[in-house]
């Protein structure tokens, strides 16, 4: 496999330049991507342990507790365990169905006021844009846009992002648009957290807000969206008791690869297909596809009667606590199609795409008929929870990921890895 595999990897050159290991990691969200681990919603269990914190009385960006004592210790009781950011795709499309999530995500993330779809009855959607590096002059033209159809965008922005484009930052401020934390690198929280300790962590976070600061004189709005989608609850507590809300989404698409910028009537249509109150969305402001059909998009949000929001004025609901349960906490019944969104991403500090929304589909099978794993040198039987980036890292552990999930797409006559629907007990070729 090796040689055709090597022919198929991409590798994003301005990572290349920087000499980072961009790490290819499941987790949500596109160029920031949002790509997560890729995991049923039966599946994923997640213990909360919740710590004493002491909530501002006016939300607004504010260290919760004094600096000093965001110590290792107090830390030290809470998971640091590794989450990627997922969500049920509503379905059916086109039908302002809301997305889902399972239940001890909802609770787990609640515990720690993270956003990631607002309550309904608003008929309001929030668009926010990750920022690491800028494409062809695809800000100014998302900015131009949002003046001349009056709504505010959501930008979260690395450090590197305001060193490279500090009069594009500063117009985002001038314009009044709600500019969030990014982080400074673009670093995975836990695999932070590991590494550099809770202080590393909280440099991360803090010195993007510094950079921020130096340029505008402002504070970023109290937002933070974890780079790759990726957190712990440890994570959450840190950027909460530093006066942040991880905010995380309901809608993606692969929109962040600068030479496979999707077909804009395609994009359109599955943003719209997706369209649901209290959505929100994750663009990336890099992608030239996004430039081009936003003023198109806005006309047609309002057309279907939503209005565009800003998380700002939902602060004190945030706050005090939004009700983030999924809209089907039922276990799906033997037989039923449940589909989630992943992400996929390259983790970069400035130049990397964020996660990338691959779409799964499965079926729920009861235990006594998932079928043994079963799989010779040119088929592998599909097993409950499996999804097309796990049989790759499975089969293939030697071979980059997407290269491999490449090759299994072309194996068995699919164009790429992202049109490759696989359903559990079926077999499927392998290079």
């Amino acid at each position: 496999m090796g040689s055709f595999f090597k022919s198929k990897v991409k590798i994003i050159s301005a990572a290349l330049a920087l000499g980072m290991a961009g790490a290819i990691l499941l987790g949500a969200c596109s160029n920031e991507d949002e790509v997560e681990e890729t995991t049923t919603s039966s599946d994923v269990t997640t213990s909360t342990t919740t710590i004493e914190t002491t909530p501002p009385t006016e939300p607004g960006l504010s260290e919760r507790i004094p600096i000093e004592e965001m110590t290792e210790e107090r830390y030290a009781d809470l998971s640091n365990e590794l989450q990627r950011w997922w969500y049920r795709v509503p379905e059916p499309l086109h039908q302002g169905v809301r997305a889902g999530i399972d239940d001890d995500i909802a609770s787990l993330i609640g515990a720690y006021n993270a956003v990631w779809q607002l309550p309904p009855g608003k008929k309001t959607v929030y668009i926010t844009m990750d920022e690491g590096y800028e494409m062809e002059g695809a800000t100014p033209k998302i900015l131009d846009t949002a003046k001349e159809k009056d709504f505010k965008i959501h930008f979260f922005i690395t450090s590197g992002y305001i060193e490279d484009q500090p009069e594009l930052v500063q117009r985002m401020v001038d314009e009044d648009h709600i500019v969030c934390n990014h982080s400074v690198w673009h670093k995975n929280a836990a695999e932070c957290l590991d590494e550099e300790g809770v202080a590393g962590y909280i440099e991360e976070i803090r010195g993007a807000n510094e950079s921020f600061k130096n340029l505008t004189g402002q504070d970023f709005a109290p937002f933070f969206r974890p780079p790759e989608g990726a957190y712990s609850e440890r994570a959450l507590a840190v950027a909460r008791d530093l006066g942040y809300y991880d905010v995380f989404w309901s809608f993606a698409y692969r929109d962040w690869v600068a030479d496979e910028q999707p077909d804009p009537d395609e994009a359109m249509d599955k943003i719209m297909g997706q369209l649901h109150d209290g959505s929100v969305m994750l663009l990336h402001a890099n992608s030239l596809t996004n430039a081009h059909i936003l003023g198109d998009l806005v006309d047609r949000i309002r057309a279907e009667g939503y209005t565009i929001g800003s998380l700002t004025d939902e602060l004190p609901a945030i706050a005090a606590g939004l009700d983030s349960t999924p809209v089907d906490t039922e276990e799906p019944a033997v037989g039923e199609v449940v589909s989630t969104t992943t992400t996929v991403t390259e983790n970069h500090p400035t130049a990397a795409p964020e996660p990338e929304v691959v779409e799964t589909t499965t079926t729920a099978a009861s235990v006594a008929e998932q079928p043994a794993a079963e799989t010779s040198d040119t088929t592998y039987v599909v097993q409950a929870g499996d999804t097309l980036w796990d049989i790759a890292v499975k089969l293939y552990p030697d071979e980059d990921p997407i290269a491999a999930m490449e090759a299994i797409a072309a194996a068995n006559d699919e164009d790429d890895f992202e049109s490759m629907y696989i359903f559990e007990g079926t077999p499927i070729q392998l290079p």
